[in-house]
């Protein structure tokens, strides 16, 4: 004679079963939603910091554009000698022959520059700088400053405007400052590093079609700016921005225009 013997469930455990399914089922679904939720606030407040940031180095630059204008506006509204009433060179520039390295140190300047009214170079202090083609022109037409960044071997921003006197454009005066400096603040504001590049053909050091002009801690980011150029195309960070993985960090990556009325 053989006894059968089996499992049985009550039908207690079987609804304990049921509801404890569910409810398991709605902690992994929550959880899920949450996660979701989680990782979307995340990348948002990412989006936000970075466009932060890059409203942070547009704000700086024009700072830095205005400080150079105020000036200029300052300094070209020097009398000019009366003495000789056929001298047009303006007393502005043997004050600035004077006082050239006093105010380069105060105002970080770079260079200083002074075209007469036809856009013929007068006297040039400090870096030899030159100016986009046609820019001198147009001041002298429109009346009105230009702000440009001059990018020979490094960066600098360059301001130039006409010179006025008895309601007559006399000449244009023009100022710059190393782009350095404006790196170097935004660094500070931000805590985030920042790289400047200009046009270039690309190279076996440099697959873009850019050069570095200027780096803030560039001892440090040389190895992520070298996986950056050699893995990935210029197009990918593009108002986008691009998570990278270097020496065990990951560090954002993001592109943009230095200055938006360039």
């Amino acid at each position: 004679m053989m006894n059968k013997t089996g499992i049985l469930f009550s039908l207690k455990w079987k609804i304990a079963i049921l509801i404890g399914g569910v409810f398991l089922l709605l902690h992994s679904a929550f959880s899920y939603l949450v996660y979701l939720d989680t990782t979307e606030d995340f990348v948002r407040n990412r989006e936000n910091i970075q466009r932060r940031y890059s409203n942070i180095a547009h704000a700086l630059t024009k700072d830095s554009f205005l400080v150079l204008e105020q000036f200029a506006e300052l300094f070209s509204v020097i009398k000019h000698d009366k003495k000789e009433k056929n001298n047009t060179t303006p007393q502005m520039i043997s004050t600035l022959d004077e006082r050239w390295q006093q105010w380069q140190f105060i105002w970080g300047l770079e260079s200083a520059v002074f075209f007469n009214q036809t856009g013929e170079l007068v006297k040039q202090w400090g870096s030899r700088l030159k100016p986009k083609a046609l820019s001198v022109i147009n001041v002298l037409k429109k009346e009105s400053p230009d702000h440009q960044i001059i990018c020979p071997d490094t960066c600098f921003q360059f301001v130039m405007i006409p010179v006025m006197e008895n309601s007559e454009i006399i000449g244009v005066f023009g100022v710059s400052r190393s782009f350095a400096s404006t790196v170097i603040e935004y660094n500070r504001a931000t805590g985030s590093d920042l790289g400047v590049l200009v046009s270039a053909e690309q190279s076996l050091l440099f697959n873009w079609p850019y050069r570095l002009s200027a780096m803030t801690h560039l001892d440090r980011n040389k190895t992520i700016l070298d996986i950056v150029t050699q893995g990935y195309s210029f197009a990918e960070f593009l108002q986008q921005r691009k998570v990278i993985s270097a020496n065990g960090q990951s560090f954002e990556i993001s592109v943009f225009p230095v200055n938006k009325e360039i």
